[in-house]
């Protein structure tokens, strides 16, 4: 090995050996990949799927039968919180709209969260914390493996 390949692959190991770090699991980020369920009085009940690429699903159980909704997803740990903006609504009364989210995890398999809708970019209407009664615990599914 040249010291022209070491300088292409020493980068790319470093940067191997620290998104495997075992620590990385435990992030709020990577805590909230999996499938959550629950619900409240007032929103009614729902899923949300977090795949760790950045995509979700969302179902919403709504009167005329259940809406799923592929979205996309940023989750970042910041004011003490979890900030989880949802966007890439392509029907609905979301369509173009992005969801800005704040939520605390209760363990790690209970989640409390709440949403408002907002034009992508302006995150200013984001809950300023989870005292609201629009807020949803949901609770972690098995992994069933």
């Amino acid at each position: 090995m040249n010291a022209r390949t070491a300088v292409r692959i020493l980068p790319i190991c470093a940067g191997l050996a620290i998104a495997c770090t075992p620590g990385d699991a435990t992030t709020p980020e990577r805590l909230l990949i999996g499938t959550w369920r629950g619900g409240n009085p007032t929103r009614g009940s729902m899923a949300f799927t977090f795949e760790p690429d950045g995509s979700a699903i969302w179902v919403v159980d709504l009167p005329t039968g259940p809406d799923t909704m592929r979205i996309a997803y940023e989750a970042s740990a910041a004011e003490g919180d979890l900030l989880i903006d949802l966007s890439g609504f392509d029907h609905g009364p979301l369509a173009g709209l992005t969801m800005y989210g704040r939520a605390a995890f209760d363990g790690t398999d209970s989640l409390r969260i709440d949403f408002e809708p907002g034009p992508a970019g302006e995150s200013g209407g984001r809950p300023p914390d989870l005292t609201s009664s629009d807020v949803v615990t949901l609770i972690r599914e098995a992994s069933g493996g």
